[in-house]
Protein backbone atom coordinates (compact mmCIF):
# COMPACT_ATOMS: atom_id res chain seq x y z
CA UNK A 1 0.00 0.00 0.00
CA UNK A 2 2.07 3.43 -1.10
CA UNK A 3 0.72 5.86 1.41
CA UNK A 4 2.02 9.37 -0.18
CA UNK A 5 1.83 9.49 -4.04
CA UNK A 6 4.95 9.43 -5.90
CA UNK A 7 6.62 12.95 -7.50
CA UNK A 8 10.29 14.09 -7.88
CA UNK A 9 11.12 17.38 -7.82
CA UNK A 10 14.76 17.27 -8.65
CA UNK A 11 15.59 19.82 -5.38
CA UNK A 12 18.64 18.26 -4.42
CA UNK A 13 20.24 17.99 -8.04
CA UNK A 14 19.33 21.67 -8.82
CA UNK A 15 21.29 22.62 -5.36
CA UNK A 16 23.99 20.42 -6.74
CA UNK A 17 24.01 21.92 -9.65
CA UNK A 18 23.73 25.69 -8.85
CA UNK A 19 26.78 24.73 -6.55
CA UNK A 20 29.06 23.66 -9.21
CA UNK A 21 27.91 26.37 -11.59
CA UNK A 22 29.99 28.92 -8.96
CA UNK A 23 33.18 26.85 -9.74
CA UNK A 24 32.76 27.02 -13.41
CA UNK A 25 34.95 29.20 -15.70
CA UNK A 26 37.61 29.46 -13.49
CA UNK A 27 40.97 29.74 -15.46
CA UNK A 28 44.63 29.39 -15.03
CA UNK A 29 47.91 30.83 -17.06
CA UNK A 30 50.03 28.00 -18.29
CA UNK A 31 53.22 27.91 -21.06
CA UNK A 32 56.31 30.76 -20.58
CA UNK A 33 56.63 33.74 -23.02
CA UNK A 34 54.92 33.87 -26.27
CA UNK A 35 53.48 30.97 -25.37
CA UNK A 36 51.99 32.12 -22.36
CA UNK A 37 47.99 31.49 -22.57
CA UNK A 38 44.81 30.80 -20.38
CA UNK A 39 43.03 27.20 -20.32
CA UNK A 40 39.61 27.19 -18.62
CA UNK A 41 39.63 24.34 -15.67
CA UNK A 42 36.38 21.65 -16.17
CA UNK A 43 34.12 20.72 -13.27
CA UNK A 44 32.80 17.43 -13.05
CA UNK A 45 30.59 15.30 -10.13
CA UNK A 46 33.07 12.39 -8.98
CA UNK A 47 34.64 11.53 -5.55
CA UNK A 48 38.24 12.10 -5.02
CA UNK A 49 39.02 8.23 -5.54
CA UNK A 50 37.28 8.03 -8.65
CA UNK A 51 38.83 11.03 -10.21
CA UNK A 52 42.38 9.87 -9.35
CA UNK A 53 41.92 6.50 -9.94
CA UNK A 54 40.87 7.62 -13.45
CA UNK A 55 44.15 10.13 -13.78
CA UNK A 56 46.83 7.77 -12.50
CA UNK A 57 45.21 4.68 -15.19
CA UNK A 58 46.86 6.43 -18.26
CA UNK A 59 43.28 8.36 -19.02
CA UNK A 60 43.16 5.66 -21.69
CA UNK A 61 39.31 6.94 -22.30
CA UNK A 62 38.15 8.26 -25.46
CA UNK A 63 38.15 11.61 -23.77
CA UNK A 64 41.28 12.04 -20.87
CA UNK A 65 41.09 13.97 -17.91
CA UNK A 66 43.70 16.72 -18.13
CA UNK A 67 44.70 18.78 -15.61
CA UNK A 68 43.75 20.91 -13.47
CA UNK A 69 40.58 20.15 -13.09
CA UNK A 70 37.60 20.41 -10.24
CA UNK A 71 35.92 17.64 -8.90
CA UNK A 72 32.66 17.97 -6.45
CA UNK A 73 30.88 15.27 -4.21
CA UNK A 74 28.21 15.09 -2.03
CA UNK A 75 29.65 13.83 1.61
CA UNK A 76 26.72 14.50 3.85
CA UNK A 77 23.20 15.57 4.55
CA UNK A 78 21.47 16.19 8.07
CA UNK A 79 18.20 17.11 9.59
CA UNK A 80 18.69 21.53 10.82
CA UNK A 81 16.82 21.17 14.01
CA UNK A 82 17.45 24.65 14.58
CA UNK A 83 15.83 25.54 11.41
CA UNK A 84 12.57 24.40 11.52
CA UNK A 85 9.54 26.59 12.10
CA UNK A 86 6.56 24.59 12.04
CA UNK A 87 6.09 20.98 11.78
CA UNK A 88 3.19 19.90 9.13
CA UNK A 89 1.81 23.63 8.51
CA UNK A 90 0.48 24.57 4.85
CA UNK A 91 -0.05 28.33 3.73
CA UNK A 92 -3.11 28.85 1.06
CA UNK A 93 -3.03 32.47 -0.44
CA UNK A 94 -5.23 33.08 -3.62
CA UNK A 95 -3.81 35.28 -6.86
CA UNK A 96 -4.34 36.38 -10.25
CA UNK A 97 -2.48 34.93 -13.37
CA UNK A 98 -1.04 37.56 -15.41
CA UNK A 99 -3.92 38.59 -18.09
CA UNK A 100 -6.57 37.07 -16.20
CA UNK A 101 -9.72 38.07 -15.38
CA UNK A 102 -11.45 37.82 -11.85
CA UNK A 103 -13.29 35.66 -10.59
CA UNK A 104 -13.10 33.00 -13.24
CA UNK A 105 -9.54 32.98 -13.57
CA UNK A 106 -8.07 33.37 -9.80
CA UNK A 107 -5.85 30.78 -8.93
CA UNK A 108 -5.29 29.24 -5.25
CA UNK A 109 -1.40 28.20 -4.80
CA UNK A 110 -1.13 25.68 -0.99
CA UNK A 111 2.70 25.27 0.14
CA UNK A 112 3.82 23.16 2.49
CA UNK A 113 5.98 23.72 5.21
CA UNK A 114 9.58 22.37 4.05
CA UNK A 115 11.59 20.46 5.67
CA UNK A 116 15.23 21.79 6.62
CA UNK A 117 18.27 20.13 5.99
CA UNK A 118 22.31 20.97 5.65
CA UNK A 119 23.85 19.91 3.05
CA UNK A 120 27.75 19.08 3.12
CA UNK A 121 29.30 19.22 -0.55
CA UNK A 122 33.53 18.96 -1.02
CA UNK A 123 35.30 20.51 -3.66
CA UNK A 124 38.09 18.84 -5.73
CA UNK A 125 40.78 20.93 -7.03
CA UNK A 126 43.68 18.92 -9.32
CA UNK A 127 46.71 20.33 -10.62
CA UNK A 128 49.93 18.87 -11.66
CA UNK A 129 52.48 21.88 -10.25
CA UNK A 130 51.76 24.35 -7.37
CA UNK A 131 51.72 27.30 -10.00
CA UNK A 132 48.44 25.95 -11.15
CA UNK A 133 47.54 25.38 -7.72
CA UNK A 134 48.14 28.76 -6.02
CA UNK A 135 46.52 30.49 -8.77
CA UNK A 136 42.80 28.47 -8.24
CA UNK A 137 43.32 28.38 -4.31
CA UNK A 138 43.44 32.41 -4.51
CA UNK A 139 40.91 32.60 -7.37
CA UNK A 140 38.02 30.39 -4.78
CA UNK A 141 38.95 32.12 -1.78
CA UNK A 142 38.24 35.61 -2.69
CA UNK A 143 35.11 34.71 -3.29
CA UNK A 144 34.00 33.70 0.18
CA UNK A 145 33.94 35.51 2.97
CA UNK A 146 33.20 32.98 4.14
CA UNK A 147 29.79 32.94 2.70
CA UNK A 148 28.02 33.52 -0.82
CA UNK A 149 23.88 33.35 -1.56
CA UNK A 150 22.83 31.00 -4.17
CA UNK A 151 19.37 30.86 -5.85
CA UNK A 152 17.73 27.80 -8.07
CA UNK A 153 15.10 29.24 -9.57
CA UNK A 154 12.67 32.77 -10.53
CA UNK A 155 9.80 31.27 -9.23
CA UNK A 156 8.29 33.87 -6.95
CA UNK A 157 6.14 31.00 -5.37
CA UNK A 158 9.41 29.15 -4.22
CA UNK A 159 10.26 30.39 -0.33
CA UNK A 160 13.29 27.74 -0.67
CA UNK A 161 15.30 28.80 -3.72
CA UNK A 162 17.66 30.64 -1.45
CA UNK A 163 20.72 29.45 0.57
CA UNK A 164 24.38 30.76 1.95
CA UNK A 165 27.00 28.23 0.55
CA UNK A 166 30.02 28.68 4.22
CA UNK A 167 33.52 27.94 3.43
CA UNK A 168 34.07 25.53 6.34
CA UNK A 169 37.84 24.48 5.54
CA UNK A 170 40.77 23.79 3.26
CA UNK A 171 42.92 21.08 3.14
CA UNK A 172 46.25 20.45 0.64
CA UNK A 173 47.40 17.41 -0.30
CA UNK A 174 49.63 15.71 -2.19
CA UNK A 175 49.26 12.37 -4.16
CA UNK A 176 52.03 9.91 -5.81
CA UNK A 177 51.05 6.85 -7.53
CA UNK A 178 53.34 3.65 -6.40
CA UNK A 179 55.85 2.83 -8.51
CA UNK A 180 55.50 6.50 -10.26
CA UNK A 181 56.73 9.77 -9.98
CA UNK A 182 54.14 12.02 -11.29
CA UNK A 183 52.47 13.80 -8.55
CA UNK A 184 49.06 14.92 -8.49
CA UNK A 185 48.30 18.35 -6.07
CA UNK A 186 44.80 17.99 -4.52
CA UNK A 187 43.06 21.08 -2.50
CA UNK A 188 40.14 19.70 -0.79
CA UNK A 189 37.80 22.55 -0.18
CA UNK A 190 34.73 21.66 2.34
CA UNK A 191 31.00 23.42 1.70
CA UNK A 192 28.28 23.32 3.76
CA UNK A 193 24.54 24.78 3.38
CA UNK A 194 21.33 24.96 4.42
CA UNK A 195 18.51 23.64 2.14
CA UNK A 196 15.14 23.02 2.50
CA UNK A 197 12.72 20.24 0.60
CA UNK A 198 9.29 20.52 0.38
CA UNK A 199 6.02 19.21 -2.13
CA UNK A 200 5.92 21.34 -4.94
CA UNK A 201 3.32 23.85 -4.47
CA UNK A 202 -0.04 22.83 -5.97
CA UNK A 203 -2.76 25.52 -7.71
CA UNK A 204 -6.28 25.14 -7.25
CA UNK A 205 -9.29 26.79 -8.76
CA UNK A 206 -11.70 25.18 -6.85
CA UNK A 207 -11.02 26.81 -3.70
CA UNK A 208 -12.15 29.98 -4.68
CA UNK A 209 -14.91 28.72 -6.43
CA UNK A 210 -16.56 27.20 -3.49
CA UNK A 211 -15.92 30.27 -1.55
CA UNK A 212 -18.15 32.79 -4.83
CA UNK A 213 -21.17 29.89 -4.76
CA UNK A 214 -20.83 29.94 -0.54
CA UNK A 215 -20.82 33.85 -0.50
CA UNK A 216 -23.59 33.98 -3.52
CA UNK A 217 -26.10 31.36 -1.53
CA UNK A 218 -25.96 33.75 1.65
Amino acid sequence: MQLQPYFYNKQIERWLIQFANIFTGFQVRVGLGKDEHLITTPVMYGSIDKVVASIYSGNTQNKPIRLPMISMNMTGIALAQDMYKGVGQEERFSFLPSGGMLPDDVRVARRYMPIPYILTVELYVYSSNQHQQLQLLEQIMMMFDPTMIIQTTDNKFDWTKLSSVELKSVELQETVPAGGEERTLVTRFSFEFPIRISPPAKNSDDFVKRIFLRVGAV
